[in-house]
């Protein structure tokens, strides 16, 4: 399944602008990418089970309220486009226990990080989704998938429902420009400074 966040959101569609913007780079990017990783972040908060918790309110009575269970999660970061979005997405979680794994690639994540877990994988471009594919087949016996990108090439929706039926992906915009950017203008080099 797909959502695409920006479609009825116009702070989220400004905070595209930005970032698309060949001008914003180092510190103010990577901000807009936070900005936006915590939006999308909020999908996968509410894709997590509820628990019943008991709350004593300021009166001193003693009630009950549905609250988030953050047990069980592994973030993903997809190295290095990817940092500042998993930034925005993990500060959703306040101090709750999770695992947090910084990836070049599939192979760097181990079957314990995902056996039993709620795993978001994050990245901030997904093009042909061949890398992607490599994260989707290493997570596929976790509690639950879910893949959270800034930007979606058009190109990939199809295979979505074909390839990801389990898998949720939100993203903030689908693109119907294919464009792989290099030197000052990839995404990378924008964010960190390196051409």
């Amino acid at each position: 399944m797909l959502k695409i966040l920006s479609e009825n959101n116009h702070y989220l569609q400004e905070l595209n602008t930005q970032s698309r913007s060949i001008e914003v780079r180092g510190n103010r990017l990577a901000s807009i990418h936070q900005q936006i990783g915590q939006i999308l972040g909020v999908e996968f908060i509410n894709s997590l089970p509820r628990t019943t918790k008991e709350v004593t309110n300021p009166q001193g009575k003693l009630g009950t309220s549905e609250v988030t269970d953050f047990s069980g999660i592994t973030i993903i970061c997809l190295l290095r486009a990817g940092l500042y979005v998993s930034q925005g997405v993990r500060s959703l979680l306040g101090d709750n226990p999770h695992q947090y794994i910084l990836s070049n690639g599939a192979n760097d994540i181990a079957i314990n990080a995902i056996e039993d877990q709620h795993v978001v994988i994050v990245d901030s471009v997904i093009n042909s989704g061949k890398t992607l594919a490599k994260y989707l087949e290493k997570v596929s016996e976790a509690k639950s998938s879910m893949v959270i990108s800034l930007v979606m090439q058009e190109g990939f929706v199809p295979q979505i429902e074909r390839h990801y039926p389990k898998t949720q992906f939100v993203v903030s915009r689908v693109s119907q420009n294919y464009y792989v950017g290099n030197g000052t203008n990839d995404t990378g080099n924008r964010l960190f400074g390196t051409f």
